[in-house]
């Protein structure tokens, strides 16, 4: 009896790594996984085509996350991940070990009349913001770790700055639930080029390194430091994204020379006073930060 419950169930799994095997049931797990976690977010997420699906390896395209309005917020061009299937199993956790991004596309975007950026409408209740300190989180662990992404360009138009692309910029990240149960994102080693659009005068600069957060969902959305390369001098900066009652606003804090950074004023990016440090010293109130990072990775 045991023998035959046995072969029955390696018939099973047999039969489940073919039908994955195949088109049709790559395209089954594409809906069933675009279903699960449309349903965990306020926005929707739709999977174009699954390549290769195991069970210790993915890879996909065009996976894109959308606003309620069907705008897209974030774009995966190309995928690769390293599924970590015992966090699965244990907590029903989407995590993977490593991942790999080849090409994507992020909209930091302000719309009117609609409350915060395009990112944090797709992942986060309009009801949850503004209610820190709460668990407010749908019920989906995620955790993508180990991300390493190349030729990723973003498009940002936050309050009255200017219209702002990234372009073809590298490094590290990691997308993941913090212990409010809002999504997260870190990143290091950014390197990239930024430039202006829609001004008289557009600027371009190299972003020589980077690193920092977004956090949908708090005060403090963003929060990086960087170092950049303009017009001839190379500056230190760490650049916030406030999101207050008058929507979202840039704010910048330099120990660079007042003069060097008047072009910064005249785009309607708010200067404010040095404060020294890592971006994780850098906030504005403890209540408006969010949780601590340590407590996040835990």
């Amino acid at each position: 009896m045991l023998a035959a419950v046995a072969l029955f169930v390696l018939a099973l799994v047999a039969a489940a790594r073919l039908h994955l095997s195949l088109p049709v049931g790559r395209r089954a797990a594409a809906d069933a996984l675009q279903a699960v976690i449309s349903n965990e977010i306020p926005g929707s997420m739709r999977i174009g085509e699954i390549d290769e699906l195991r069970t210790d390896y993915v890879r996909a395209r065009d996976v894109v996350f959308t606003t309620p309005e069907g705008e897209e917020a974030l774009r995966f061009r190309r995928i690769e991940l390293d599924p970590d299937v015992r966090r699965f199993v244990r907590e029903g956790a989407i995590a993977v070990r490593r991942a790999r991004i080849e090409g994507a596309m992020l909209y930091m975007i302000e719309r009117e009349g609609e409350d915060g950026l395009g990112l944090e409408r797709a992942f986060d209740d309009d009801d949850d913001r503004g209610s820190e300190g709460e668990d407010q989180g749908r019920g989906i662990t995620l955790d993508l770790a180990n991300v390493a992404f190349q030729d990723l360009d973003s498009e940002w138009r936050v309050g009255d700055a200017p219209e702002f692309h990234l372009d073809d910029a590298s490094g590290l990240a990691r997308f993941y639930t913090d212990d409010q149960g809002r999504i997260a994102m870190r990143f290091d080693r950014i390197r990239a080029e930024a430039r202006t659009e829609g001004l008289p005068m557009n600027v371009r600069a190299d972003i020589e390194r980077a690193s920092g957060r977004i956090r949908t969902g708090w005060r403090q959305l963003g929060l990086f430091e960087m170092r950049i390369a303009v017009l001839g001098s190379d500056i230190d900066l760490d650049l916030h994204l406030v999101d207050g009652e008058g929507g979202v606003r840039p704010r910048l804090q330099t120990d660079a020379e007042p003069g060097s950074l008047g072009m910064f004023a005249m785009f309607g990016v708010e200067l404010v006073t040095t404060i020294a440090g890592a971006p994780d010293a850098v906030q504005l109130d403890d209540e408006d930060a969010g949780p601590d990072d340590d407590e996040e990775s835990k």
